[in-house]
């Protein structure tokens, strides 16, 4: 594991903060809150692409360390890697196509977005739902089925499919493809060039590089919502590039999707807010997609 290089500035919010460099990108010992790169606090994007329309919504909160303790499940027989004193962010990820929805959620540390906690809810084929804690040694996961539950029961108690121990050496040192989203922001707001992660799937591990790209500015309609005050954004819109592209793997890199996209993706950060304002990338059935913010909401 390469050795970690981090610097922090500790103000409030809207400041970047320095996250760690080498091929694992910011496992740092300190227990400070990662002071982020941006202030948005939810999005809303859109995809059109031939009749279909697919909608997502992306959120980020800080819950408490009594919410955490209540969500973080626990292992008989393992030691999940534990909540740091910085606390814990928590994304939130919808998507939305004719017939389909899904429902993503992780628990991240806030100093180095290591990934502690995954859920997972599908609406196909009656419901699916998969959660995967991460412990010291690997993931230990559980998939249920919503086909023979009863009416109106919580995905949690849906009937047991699968339940595994999986084994990994270095689960203690990776995030989840949604932290890419946070750390393409942070490498914007940067003089580094290139960022390296390693990205935790279902089925293993990725090496992923985060690389700048250059500016853009494109016209994309959407709202802009700043402490409770709306306004449309109808004009050019400037953002910053960020190549994301997987550089090792351990396991089948099939498994590897941010928002439904995969394959080499580029996200263009919003400038003002670290929000991303458009995500290229290949849907897996319709070939090359594009999606774009409708809404971005931040705080102060």
């Amino acid at each position: 594991m390469a050795a970690a290089c981090v610097r922090s500035e500790r103000r409030h919010w809207r400041l970047a903060g320095r996250i760690a460099c080498g091929f694992v990108f910011a496992l740092a010992a300190s227990a400070d809150a990662l002071a982020p790169a941006w202030d948005w606090k939810r999005i809303e994007l859109e995809a059109r692409k031939f009749m279909l329309v697919a909608s997502s919504s992306v959120s980020v909160t800080v819950p408490s360390a009594q919410e955490v303790a209540g969500q973080l499940v626990e292992v008989p027989g393992h030691r999940g890697i534990p909540v740091p004193a910085a606390g814990v962010w928590r994304i939130d990820a919808r998507s939305r196509l004719p017939g389909i929805s899904s429902h993503v959620t992780v628990w991240l540390a806030r100093d180095t977005l290591q990934v502690l906690q995954r859920e997972r809810l599908d609406s196909a084929r009656g419901g699916r739902y998969k959660l995967t804690r991460f412990i010291e040694g690997g993931s230990y996961e559980w998939q249920r089925r919503g086909v023979d539950a009863p009416r109106g029961s919580a995905p949690a108690r849906w009937p047991l499919k699968r339940e595994r121990l999986h084994p990994a050496e270095r689960a203690a040192d990776c995030t989840d493809s949604l932290g890419l989203l946070l750390l393409a922001a942070d490498l914007v707001r940067t003089e580094r060039v290139r960022t390296l992660a390693r990205v935790c799937t279902d089925d293993g591990a990725l090496g992923v590089a985060l690389t700048r790209q250059g500016e853009a500015a494109y016209t994309i309609a959407h709202t802009r919502v700043r402490a409770g005050a709306r306004r449309e954004a109808d004009g050019e819109t400037a953002c910053r590039h960020v190549g994301i592209a997987i550089e090792s793997n351990e396991q089948a890199v099939d498994d590897f999707r941010l928002l439904g996209l995969a394959g080499r993706l580029q996200v263009c950060v919003d400038t003002e807010s670290g929000a991303p304002l458009r995500l290229v990338g290949t849907e897996p059935r319709l070939g090359e997609f594009r999606i774009q913010a409708t809404l971005i909401e931040s705080d102060g």
